[in-house]
């Protein structure tokens, strides 16, 4: 009888910028004391050459330019495919990093009893939160209030993830609906395998851009408040969180008052704007609901 080997963590990282990749990579190889089987969906013309170590071993999915949960997705039916077995996932982005203190800490806080784990993501070469959060070690997470889930900060175990399945491909970067693919996916989680617990014995780390707004140009903020602002109120409609979407409306509404006040013009217009395209969205999946 052949023995299949489970690995303790599986990484599903999508690769369109060459000056991050490198960096998730080395950033394994070089920490990690953990078994690994790693998928990198390359959405670019560069040929990586990956490294295979006792721990770690790469597979490389050559694809072409796809929205996000597109690209992940490619990444998860090749590992159901290949009846590949696994511990935990967790789908990092090319331009996160961990850590040795990630791969240590990883046994002694996921134990035998296999639930799913939110983590605390810190600023590139920082220890400041990428998400400010006032939880305690150890409290138990049902809801994205406050804000906190993000697809790099999820360990979900194996019984949970062949549960849930794929990423709604309706959803993030790339598509109508340009965000919230992750906070769906830990909701569907938490509808199949109860809550997440929050650790904050586990962490990678992200580039965090301060202010960032002030870089972009008055359209660019303008798409980036669109697309975000569909996503969400998608979500949640979706989720039958009417209330929320409501809130997120008001809230976009207030935050361009605030900026007016702040005589930041540029983004007054882009709030403005994100109120009105999220209050439109909302009422348009309302009445195709009632359709």
């Amino acid at each position: 009888m052949i023995e299949v080997q489970t690995y303790n963590l599986v990484f599903i990282s999508t690769f369109i910028e060459r000056k991050f990749i490198d960096n998730l990579i080395r950033s394994v190889v070089d920490n990690s004391s953990l078994t690994i089987y790693f998928i990198i969906v390359n959405q670019t013309l560069d040929k990586l050459e990956l490294p295979n170590t006792d721990l770690i071993s790469f597979h490389q999915l050559n694809t072409e330019k796809l929205s996000l949960s597109k690209a992940r997705n490619s990444g998860i039916k090749y590992l159901i495919e290949n009846d590949i077995h696994f511990e935990y996932i967790m789908f990092p982005d090319d331009d996160s990093t961990f850590d040795s203190d990630f791969f240590y800490n990883f046994n002694n806080v996921v134990g035998e009893k296999k639930f799913n784990y939110l983590i605390d993501v810190y600023g590139l070469n920082s220890k400041d939160l990428y998400i400010e959060n006032k939880l305690a070690d150890g409290r138990l997470v049902i809801s994205d209030k406050p804000k906190m889930v993000m697809s790099v900060n999820m360990l979900i175990n194996e019984k949970s993830f062949r549960e849930v399945g794929m990423f709604d491909e309706k959803m993030g970067v790339g598509t109508e609906y340009g965000a919230g693919e992750d906070t769906d996916f830990f909701l569907r989680c938490v509808t199949v395998s109860g809550p997440f617990i929050y650790t904050k014995k586990l962490w990678n780390y992200h580039p965090k851009f301060e202010d960032k707004h002030k870089k972009f140009k008055l359209n660019q903020l303008i798409n980036k408040y669109r697309n975000y602002g569909k996503g969400v109120i998608y979500l949640n409609v979706k989720h039958k969180l009417y209330f929320s979407a409501i809130e997120l409306c008001i809230n976009a509404l207030g935050g361009s008052l605030i900026a007016l006040f702040s005589l930041d013009f540029k983004l007054f217009i882009a709030r403005l704007y994100a109120f009105f395209i999220r209050f439109y969205t909302f009422i348009s999946l309302i009445i195709r609901k009632i359709a």
